[in-house]
């Protein structure tokens, strides 16, 4: 009898992902236009709250969609986009390069007691940072990835993404 339970876990994961692969069909996103899955954190002017996403490359555009594949009859819904013309930079940070970061703010406000002072445990964590400008303001939207291998993970996405993006003309 209790062997029906993993049975039934596995149908409804594998279920689930049919039903994000016939989404994504739909969408017309094909497996060579995902960039990555990720976390969305924040810096998207059309975007309002972290959440699981996919992001794709589709029509000159970095489309950015809300993976609800957790609900059962979950789907893939567009939540933003940004133009890759409009991309200036992609960067890769791990948490040990956010830490340092905070280390030195920490040690200016704390002084020589921030190295007495107990750090929290640390995930594997990576962020995938990308700046850009929509015609009117700078935005800095970040990715978040956790787990083992999040920084390869972001790395390679950070990859897609540059080589997705368009070539600049340079004019001598």
């Amino acid at each position: 009898m209790l062997i029906f339970i993993p049975i039934g876990v596995i149908f409804v994961m594998l279920y689930q992902n049919q039903i994000k692969n016939d989404k994504k069909t739909e969408l017309g996103i094909s497996n060579d236009d995902i960039i990555t899955e990720s976390k969305y954190l924040c810096g998207h002017p059309e975007i309002d709250s972290p959440c699981l996403c996919l992001i794709a490359r589709k029509d000159g555009l970095l489309e950015v969609y809300k993976d609800t594949t957790q609900d059962v009859g979950g789907n893939l819904q567009m939540i933003g986009s940004i133009k890759l013309s409009n991309i200036k930079d992609v960067s890769v940070d791990d948490s040990t390069t956010i830490e340092k970061r905070v280390g030195l703010k920490r040690l200016a406000v704390m002084g020589i007691f921030a190295l007495a002072a107990k750090k929290k445990q640390v995930n594997e964590l990576a962020y995938l940072t990308l700046n850009w400008n929509d015609g009117r303001f700078d935005h800095e939207t970040i990715f978040e990835y956790i787990g083992p291998n999040s920084l390869q993970r972001a790395n390679t996405g950070r990859n897609k993404l540059i080589r997705s993006m368009p070539e600049i003309e340079q004019s001598n």
